[in-house]
């Protein structure tokens, strides 16, 4: 097998940065239209003010690193303090380390289990955004339905303070 492909900070930038930065005001749980019936996503843009130098390493590499770069640890700390006030466990599951076919920096840090039967939650780092992935969580019924519903409003609301504290 070889080694990882390094791309040069210059042919990166332009893929994995948005023009926009986000406004945490407009920040919203949005549908995925399409195949992905039931999927819901929060979208924040990367700009190169708010490109981490470590997330800046990470996709210049067709192989994502074995480290966790601030923006993944940062959000870690979002989704544990949102299941905190939620009242909802969850356990990581490391993500896949292997990039998407066709994508240059296309990879998910880590896998969200929850107590609920369906609901599946992922964070990926797509070029130009972070997002969080919820799907089938609309599906969920019985007595963890409430908690699931505090949990996507606890994970909006701390991902709006990480961006108002600059992804920190």
């Amino acid at each position: 097998m070889s080694g990882p492909t390094n791309f040069t900070k210059e042919e990166v930038l332009p893929i994995f940065t948005s023009t926009t930065p986000t406004d945490p005001a407009a920040l919203e749980w949005a549908p995925i239209a399409g195949i992905f019936r039931g999927t819901v996503r929060l979208r924040m843009h990367i700009t190169p003010g708010n490109l981490s130098e470590e997330l800046l390493d990470a996709i210049r590499h067709t192989r994502y690193p074995d480290a966790d770069v601030p923006e993944v640890l940062g959000l870690r700390r979002v989704l544990e303090s949102a299941c905190g006030r939620a009242g909802v466990a969850l356990r990581l599951d490391p993500g896949p380390r292997d990039l998407q076919t066709g994508f240059v920096g296309f990879f998910q840090p880590f896998l969200v289990r929850w107590p609920f039967a369906r609901a599946k939650l992922t964070m990926t780092i797509a070029p130009g955004e972070i997002q969080w992935n919820l799907s089938d969580g609309r599906k969920e019924k019985g007595p963890d339905a409430e908690r699931l519903e505090i949990a996507k409003r606890e994970l909006l609301e701390g991902t709006r303070a990480w961006i108002r504290n600059g992804n920190r």
